[in-house]
């Protein structure tokens, strides 16, 4: 409803035609490819650019700014949610001030927003993305249901990916050091075992 008045009431400008460049560059979309994407002539386009548009190209110069802003606004989160998930892989992330306003954006929270779905003072959710402290125990399990189900299990793959190809790593070490010096120094128990592990990983990386 919100949506429909303010395009009912939009009009053309500068600073919106500065805006679809932006955009446009951002995306990197090519004009041939707006020209064709939004049916307009190469003048049409430039007139866009500028925001200097006719009452009756002012239909064309609303879909092209409205459709690239919603296609920056998926951009945007996609782009979140990729640091969401770099985060979560190095660990430690609630002693990172940018976990926390990370995670607002992504969910679209204010800071009073998150500070009331935790029951804490907005001055504690403040102090988290400033660095000066972090969220206690009770605060971190919220905080961890709130982040996307598939950026968790992304994560978790990804942390099983690279601790099972760092097992391998050590496992081809040992093997290779008792192939090489025709001793045991860590045991043939040690490298069953650690084959073992490997083996329940991988399938967990499944």
């Amino acid at each position: 409803m919100n949506k429909k008045v303010n395009e009912s009431k939009f009009t053309a400008d500068v600073d919106k035609g500065l805006d679809i460049q932006q955009w446009r560059n951002t995306l990197e979309f090519t004009d041939d490819y707006l020209m064709d994407r939004f049916s307009l002539s190469e003048e049409e386009l430039k007139r866009v650019y500028y925001g200097k548009v006719t009452s009756n190209n002012m239909g064309d110069f609303q879909k092209v700014y409205f459709d690239l802003k919603h296609e920056m606004e998926l951009h945007h989160k996609k782009s979140n949610l990729r640091a969401m998930k770099k985060i979560l892989v190095m660990g430690d992330f609630y002693s990172k001030p940018v976990f926390y306003k990370l995670l607002r954006n992504i969910i679209g929270y204010t800071q009073e927003d998150l500070a009331k779905t935790l029951n804490v003072s907005k001055s504690a959710v403040r102090s988290w993305e400033q660095g000066k402290s972090t969220a206690n125990g009770s605060s971190q399990t919220l905080l961890y249901q709130l982040i996307p189900v598939e950026i968790r299990n992304e994560a978790e793959q990804e942390k099983l990916g690279k601790e099972y190809s760092n097992s391998k790593i050590i496992y081809d070490n040992i093997a290779k050091d008792q192939e090489e010096d025709g001793q045991t120094y860590f045991g043939p128990a040690i490298i069953e075992e650690t084959t073992e592990t490997m083996i329940k990983m991988k399938n967990s990386h499944q």
